[in-house]
């Protein structure tokens, strides 16, 4: 019995010595097979048994760097594909556009990028790196790295230009990532100088946000803003997310060394403006609107933003004389508005809505009087401004209602306004058409 058992141990010994694979075979078969894909890059069958060669070498052989460079040229292969795919469709372009200039933009939308491949590539491409012992094997690793990093340029900005900032952000940062191995192993990098690789950080970080991808978005604004970048960009967009992220005091921070850095930049300036419009800090937001209007005089948003703050300002006020002081200055930068472009809804219905709210208060305080002879001067007086209001309002809401016809607030106050005025047709014309939109 005993000697039975040492036989089917000995079988076993060496049944696995005949299975165990040559990682020499498996390179070069492995090699072929990548060649075949290569000729044919329909051939996927071909591919699939070099990416399975490449993972049974590096499985019988981990130690050695040959096997590793094959797998990452196996995964790599794809993403070349991909690459010449997409400049070929590129210089077709240009061609067509010497002779017509209306010639189509080749059309990106459809292309899945690799990410899978491109990480196990890297990954591969990586660890030959370290296993290799001859420096031809990491030269090869390195080259292999090298001809990836360009490829995911051609992909990346092939992405952008499809405004598919998901699909760019991976070979954009994949870049960032071989950049990095290669500094931290002495190799010459992909962006030689410090400023080529911010502008590469600044890209991928901004693809980030514009992709929702606020966990990555958050890191590389981050790691720029420690960098003292001198992308002004950075400072608004990194504040708006730590706001966003209820980090209000980091926000505020960030935002207020980007001013100190870029006095003039106006994207900061506007992040400011955001920031002070959340906060209803209407006084400091009143100078950062006009110092605003300088820089950009013919932004006609800016004339609506001080406008509404003036308005707001006016609310606030508990001394009459200022509260008219503020109207005043409201209604002004509302008909720069209207006298720069004649069709702006928003400015054109915020005068309306601010004499006809001026006429209900007074009308509340009005209601409230009693009987006194005093009290009835009083409500004379009253109902006399409540028409002027009314008067003054009715304009302004006439053409806010021609400019956008089922506005809900603008039928109320038409339908309020011509019932005071005892135009009950008018009235009745407004309120149907209220009823209409329920």
């Amino acid at each position: 019995m005993r000697k039975f058992s040492l036989l089917v141990l000995a079988l076993t010994f060496i049944s696995g010595i005949a299975l165990a694979q040559d990682p020499a075979k498996l390179i070069k078969s492995g090699t072929k097979a990548l060649a075949e894909y290569r000729s044919d890059p329909t051939n996927m069958d071909a591919l699939k048994t070099a990416r399975k060669a490449g993972m049974d070498a590096t499985a019988a052989a981990p130690d050695v760097a040959g096997t590793w460079l094959l797998l990452g040229n196996a995964h790599s292969a794809e993403v070349t594909q991909l690459s010449k795919t997409i400049t070929g469709q590129n210089t077709e372009h240009a061609v067509a556009l010497a002779t017509d200039p209306s010639a189509a933009a080749p059309d990106f939308s459809a292309i899945v990028v690799p990410n899978d491949a491109i990480d196990k590539a890297i990954n591969a491409y990586s660890t030959g790196y370290e296993k290799a012992v001859k420096k031809k094997s990491k030269a090869s690793a390195a080259k292999g790295l090298r001809q990836l990093a360009s490829e995911m340029s051609v992909i990346g900005n092939a992405m952008l230009g499809s405004d598919r900032y998901a699909d760019a952000y991976g070979p954009l940062n994949t870049m960032i990532k071989i950049n990095d191995i290669f500094v931290k192993n002495n190799e010459d990098p992909i962006f030689d100088t410090p400023e080529k690789l911010s502008e590469q950080k600044y890209i991928t970080a901004v693809v980030a946000r514009s992709a929702g991808d606020t966990e990555n978005a958050l890191m590389l604004h981050k790691e720029l803003y420690e960098a003292n970048t001198k992308e002004a960009a950075i400072y608004g967009g990194y504040s708006s997310m730590l706001m966003a992220e209820g980090d209000e005091a980091g926000g505020l921070a960030v935002l207020n060394k980007g001013r100190e850095m870029f006095p003039d930049n106006r994207e900061i300036l506007f992040a400011e403006i955001n920031y002070y419009i959340t906060k209803g800090d209407y006084g400091t937001l009143e100078s950062k609107l006009k110092e605003a209007i300088e820089k950009e005089p013919d932004n006609t948003g800016l004339y609506n933003a001080l406008g509404n703050v003036y308005m707001n300002l006016s609310q606030d006020a508990t001394d009459p004389a200022t509260a008219a002081s503020y109207e005043e200055k409201s209604v002004g930068y509302y008909e720069e508005v209207i006298s720069r472009d004649a069709s702006n809804l928003d400015a054109t219905y915020s005068i309306g809505s601010m004499y006809f709210n001026n006429a209900v208060k007074k009308a509340t305080e009005m209601n409230n009087l009693g009987t006194s002879k005093a009290e009835q001067a009083k409500y004379d007086a009253l109902n006399a401004e409540i028409n002027v209001l009314f008067d003054k309002a009715l304009p302004y809401f006439e053409k806010a209602i021609a400019l956008e016809a089922n506005d809900r607030n603008t039928l109320i106050a038409l339908k309020e306004i011509y019932a005071r005025k005892n135009d009950y047709a008018k009235s009745k014309e407004y309120g149907a058409r209220l009823d209409a939109l329920k």
